[in-house]
């Protein structure tokens, strides 16, 4: 998982008797992140629990990462396990020239490599579209 929430990570991994995967997160002096998988995921199904929340942004690109390092690794498959969907209530334009942001984040971790989402109480029925998983 990713690092916003370690210790939810831990428990549903405790619960469904499996270990987490190591995952090394840097951030260079710059604010960029970096991520480096520690464990092969190759031919594996992966599951990464990241939430939005506190620091939104942060978390969603180090979510990205992760996926991308995965689908590059040649994980088997790619779940996404996100409590609080980051953006869940940019489910429509809020003006002319604004972005449909829950949209272009379902977009984004489609494209990153995830090939399936879940995620608890979407803000409104209609973000299930926004996926074509």
């Amino acid at each position: 998982g990713g690092s916003s929430h370690p210790e939810l990570t831990e428990q549903i991994a405790r619960k469904v008797g499996v270990r987490t995967g190591k995952v090394k997160l840097t951030k260079f002096k710059n604010g960029e992140t970096g991520v480096q998988l520690e464990d092969t995921v190759r031919e594996k199904d992966v599951y990464i629990i990241q939430t939005g929340g506190v620091k939104s942004n942060d978390a969603i690109i180090e979510l990205l990462l992760i996926i991308n390092s995965c689908k590059l690794a040649s994980a088997a498959s790619i779940t996404v396990i996100t409590p609080y969907y980051p953006y869940s209530k940019g489910d429509q334009k809020s003006s002319l020239r604004s972005p449909i942001t829950s949209r272009l984040l379902a977009n984004m971790l489609q494209r990153a490599g995830a090939e399936h989402i879940m995620m608890l109480d979407p803000h409104s029925p209609q973000q299930v579209r926004f996926f074509d998983l």
